[in-house]
């Protein structure tokens, strides 16, 4: 289930919004939505509803009486690292305040068909890759991550060592395996024993992968180097054209 919210207190715009999603429910069967008319009664739902309650995306009004959609945004965002942020606004200029709460997109009122679609549909793939999990099991017991959670997956031996941004974990299993499993989800072969999370990497050398943090350095193998920079540049340009 995507659970969607519509933060708005102008009526006809929360009409325009419904009706779109109304409109692609024969599409999208696992779509539900609520409305709040204002950032406050978000809020307090938030406050009040366990965490399965909470939003996959929320459409927001950037200027709302009370607790306005940027300030909102940023209080859930501050509860949610995942939820995803669609703006709704009359001027362009609000947008770079808004890009403070790490939006998603924004849409420029009236909103018309062609561009809720266009955002909708790679707001829903988003959530897709997001919400995608890696089961593992370990000692009888079974543990699920968010792939988006992984940074990178490292062979030593006959052993696979899981790093996380929680920290790292250890399973067996087959590096070429993951990779089969992962690939369609943003993991690239850097190296024989190295699977690396695209999201993660600052930069690319012509030996050396760099993850965002600035610190660690992930070998390229010689075979895999054209691998990762085509990789990557695809992926670059999915992530600023989409």
């Amino acid at each position: 289930m995507v659970r969607i919210a519509i933060c708005e207190d102008e009526l006809e715009q929360v009409q325009i919004i419904a009706g779109y999603l109304e409109t692609l429910k024969p599409r999208y069967p696992d779509i539900v939505w609520d409305v709040f008319r204002s950032g406050d009664d978000l809020l307090e739902h938030y406050r009040r509803s366990p965490l399965d309650e909470h939003y996959d995306l929320v459409f927001f009004d950037v200027q709302m009486p009370g607790t306005d959609g940027v300030e909102t945004a940023s209080i859930i965002r501050g509860l949610d690292k995942k939820v995803l942020f669609i703006y709704i606004t009359s001027f362009q200029e609000f947008v770079l305040e808004a890009a403070n709460t790490y939006m998603f997109r924004y849409l420029i009122k009236p909103v018309a068909w062609n561009k809720f679609l266009s955002v909708f549909v790679d707001a829903y793939k988003t959530l897709n890759v997001q919400r995608h999990t890696f089961t593992y099991t370990k000692e009888y017991v079974d543990t699920r991550l968010y792939t988006d959670d992984i940074l990178y997956f490292e062979r030593l031996g006959r052993k696979i060592n899981i790093h996380t941004k929680e920290g790292t974990d250890s399973i067996w299993h087959q590096i070429s395996k993951l990779h089969e499993e992962l690939s369609p989800f943003g993991f690239v072969m850097a190296h024989k024993s190295f699977l690396v999370n695209m999201a993660y990497i600052y930069k690319v050398s012509r030996k050396f992968l760099v993850l965002n943090d600035h610190a660690t350095q992930i070998p390229i193998g010689a075979t895999h180097v054209q691998e990762v920079r085509d990789s990557f540049m695809e992926y670059e340009f999915r992530r600023v054209n989409a």
